[in-house]
């Protein structure tokens, strides 16, 4: 019988190679959802229904949250690492245009994206999706953002913008939205 897949991976694109991290406590199989959530944990939850549901202890909804290593300092304390601020970012964005966001260290953004919220069902996600923008830091405090060219390329819809450091950390998400 398929108990489901209880630990998180992670890919890195630039070596080619998946991570084992921490595992999942519960099955959740048919009707679960994977998240992620504006602070950059994901949300798992659901639970399960099939045949032998109830005798597998997985009929049960349940969620867990999972904090990934990039939340974390790498000094192996297991101590949360200080984040990117977003000060200041627009509430609305629209295709191919520039904007300013204002943060208290801009010098060590490296990355900043849109993610689109999810929307999931029967365990595949059918709207979350990543965009890499352009930015260039202008001066302290600010950096300029470029959002995407068209809606071919980030459909019209609600994201969260995050800024991400020379450590691989994420901002806390700034919600807006893209049209």
């Amino acid at each position: 019988m398929n108990k489901g897949v209880y630990p998180a991976e992670a890919w890195n694109p630039a070596t080619g190679q998946w991570k084992t991290l921490a595992s999942m406590e519960r099955t959740r199989q048919y009707h679960s959802t994977a998240l992620l959530l504006p602070d950059g944990r994901l949300l798992s939850a659901g639970g399960g229904i099939c045949g032998d549901c109830q005798r597998d202890s997985y009929l049960q909804k349940n969620a867990e949250i999972f904090s990934p290593p990039y939340l974390f300092k790498k000094d192996g304390s297991n101590q949360l690492a200080a984040r990117p601020v977003i000060t200041t970012a627009p509430s609305v964005m629209r295709y191919n245009t520039t904007y300013g966001v204002l943060t208290p260290s801009p010098r060590k953004i490296t990355k900043v994206s849109l993610v689109r919220f999810g929307g999931v069902t029967h365990s595949v996600n059918m709207d979350q999706q990543y965009q890499s923008l352009n930015f260039t830091v202008v001066n302290n405090g600010r950096i300029n953002v470029t959002s995407p060219n068209n809606s071919r390329i980030a459909p019209p819809g609600r994201y969260m913008m995050f800024l991400i450091d020379d450590q691989g950390v994420p901002s806390l998400a700034k919600i807006m939205r893209v049209s």
